[in-house]
């Protein structure tokens, strides 16, 4: 049932599998696929400090089947592993325009571990990408400008960089 263990950091593996068999016998008709993503699957894995994240897609996801997972996903917390992202195919392709980054990240990191492959055939439209990411930059420096506000009240000679003071129409990325 479960594959691919060997492309998990080494001390990870046993808890990983034992998260899935746990997955399977509370909801495993219910389950399409299970990968991990993130730094579990590369080198940039640091045991007792990295968390380990999982995707579940699933047919359907119900008040049962969140409540049967509550005591698995306990247990996953005392070992690293993080609430899983729990999608349906059908949210996936209705969400690959507001969660490029998101979905991309998981796509290029994930071991399947069980069921079919939903992320390599995951296409991001370059617009898609780009709104995400000029979002995501332009909260930044709202943030910045709070936090220098109130750093400023505690700090009277803070001083924010140049390029955090800029107009409204002043960020421009490449399409």
């Amino acid at each position: 049932m479960i594959r691919n263990l060997e492309r998990l950091h080494s001390s990870v593996r046993s808890d990983v599998e034992a998260y899935c068999q746990k997955l399977a016998s509370a909801i495993g008709e219910n389950i399409k696929a299970i990968s991990v993503y993130g730094s579990a699957t590369g080198p940039d894995f640091v045991p007792e400090k990295s968390n380990v994240n999982l995707v579940v897609v699933a047919d359907r996801l119900d008040q049962p089947v969140l409540e049967a997972l509550l005591e698995i996903v306990k247990w996953g917390g005392k070992k690293r592993i993080v609430p899983p992202l729990l999608l349906t195919a059908e949210y996936m392709e209705s969400s690959l325009d507001v969660f490029p980054i998101e979905f991309l990240e998981i796509k290029d990191s994930q071991v399947l571990l069980y069921g079919d492959d939903y992320f390599s055939s995951v296409e991001v439209k370059p617009d898609d990408l780009r709104l995400e990411c000029e979002s995501q930059i332009k909260a930044a420096i709202l943030r910045t400008r709070q936090a220098y506000l109130e750093i400023g009240l505690a700090k009277t000679a803070a001083v924010l960089p140049p390029h955090f003071i800029i107009g409204p129409n002043q960020i421009d990325l490449v399409h």
